[in-house]
């Protein structure tokens, strides 16, 4: 997938996707030196061990939530 860097304003970047979605983000998290008419190519990537720790995680917290009682 692509994205257009429309515009940056001030620490935002606002990027158009595939042409139709616009979504704004931190410019702290683009490749330095970016700037308007850029194009990035974005892409997701499944991360199913930050899954298992974020539930491992929550679990925890449940435990001691009921230990508490």
């Amino acid at each position: 997938m692509e994205a257009v860097i429309d515009r940056i304003e001030g620490k935002i970047a606002v990027l158009e996707l595939e042409g139709k979605i616009i979504i704004e983000i931190p410019k702290k998290f683009l490749p330095k030196g970016v700037k308007d008419g850029d194009v990035l190519k974005v892409t997701f990537d499944i991360d199913k061990n930050a899954k298992k720790r974020k539930i491992s995680k929550v679990k925890e917290l449940q435990k001691k939530l009921k230990s508490k009682k």
